[in-house]
C-alpha cells in the first residue's frame, strides 16, 4: 500500500509491471478486466492540487460542518396558549386574535392550535397596553354565500375561531399574552366544524388576510356607505370571473362533442 498526504491508496505497482507477475498483469490489462486506478497527485500542505486527496478531505469536512450546523439549528417558534396576535389584513386597519388552546389530532402532520378573532379594530399598530381595559370576547360574524348570479344571502352566524398551524410564520406579530378563559370557555375536546355547529374550521397557516372578518364587521357599522360600494364592486368582479370560466368550460365541452361527432 502507498500513503499520500494521509490517504491510503491501492498499490499500483502490479499493473505498472514493476513488481509481481508481469504476465498476469499484462493479460488482465489486455482483457480490460483490470485498469490502473487514477493517479493520485503528490501535494504539499501549502498548495494542494485541485483534485488531490487533501482537497477531497476538505470538501468532506465542509459538508459535515454544514450537516452538523443543520442538526443543531433551533426549531421554529410555535404559538403558546394565550398569545395575543396583532393582525393587519388591510391597509390602515389592525385587529387582534388570541391563541385559545393547542389541538391534538392523531392524523395531524404538524402541530395545531385554536385561534380566535376578537372584534377589536384599530386604525394604528396598537400596543398590548391598549388592551388593558377591554372586555375580551370573540367576534360573531354573519357569513354570506352566493346562491345564484348576483344573489348573496346570509348563511349562518359563526364564532370566529379556527384550527391553525401552530408554527409562527414570518411577519406574524405577537404582542403579549392573556388568559384565554377571559376570551371564551375553551372546549376540552376540539372537533372540526364550521364555527356555528360546535366545531371549528381547519384553516391551515395564518395568511396575510387573517383577521379580516373583524375589519369587515367594523366597516359595516362605521364605514357603511364606502364599504357597500367596495363590496358591490368586488361582487361584480367575482361575477365576471365566474362567467368567463363558465364560458371557457362551455366552449371546451362543445369542442369535445364536435370531435366525437366526427
Amino acid at each position: 500500500m502507498v500513503r499520500v498526504e494521509g490517504v491510503t491508496a491501492p498499490d499500483t505497482r502490479l499493473v505498472n509491471g514493476s513488481a509481481g507477475p508481469a504476465k498476469n498483469a499484462a493479460g488482465l490489462r489486455g482483457r480490460g478486466a483490470l485498469r490502473p486506478p487514477p493517479k493520485l497527485h503528490q501535494t504539499t500542505a501549502t498548495h494542494p492540487a485541485p483534485d488531490g486527496p487533501r482537497c477531497i478531505l476538505r470538501r468532506e469536512k465542509d459538508m459535515l460542518g454544514r450537516y452538523s450546523m443543520a442538526s443543531v439549528r433551533s426549531k421554529p417558534r410555535q404559538f403558546e396558549i394565550g398569545d395575543v396576535i396583532r393582525t393587519h389584513p388591510f391597509d390602515d386597519f389592525w385587529g387582534c386574535a388570541v391563541v385559545l388552546s393547542t389541538v391534538d389530532f392523531d392524523t395531524a402532520r404538524v402541530p395545531l392550535c385554536m385561534i380566535g378573532i376578537t372584534p377589536f379594530v384599530y386604525r394604528h399598530a396598537f400596543a398590548f397596553a391598549e388592551l388593558s381595559s377591554v372586555s375580551w370576547s370573540l367576534l360573531q360574524f354573519e357569513r354570506y354565500v352566493r346562491i345564484a348570479p348576483d344573489s348573496y344571502v346570509p348563511a349562518r352566524v359563526e364564532t370566529c375561531a379556527g384550527i391553525y398551524e401552530r408554527r409562527v410564520r414570518p411577519g406574524t406579530v405577537v404582542i403579549g399574552s392573556v388568559d384565554p378563559s377571559l376570551v371564551m370557555d375553551v372546549p376540552i375536546e376540539v372537533r372540526v366544524g364550521n364555527g356555528a355547529d360546535g366545531g371549528w374550521p381547519l384553516c391551515g397557516k395564518l395568511g396575510p388576510r387573517f383577521g379580516s372578518e373583524a375589519i369587515v364587521a367594523w366597516r359595516e357599522q362605521n364605514d357603511r356607505e364606502k364599504w357597500e360600494s367596495e363590496l358591490a364592486e368586488a361582487r361584480r368582479s367575482t361575477e365576471l370571473v365566474i362567467s368567463r370560466v363558465a364560458e371557457r368550460v362551455r366552449t371546451a365541452r362543445q369542442a369535445r362533442s364536435a370531435r366525437k361527432a366526427t
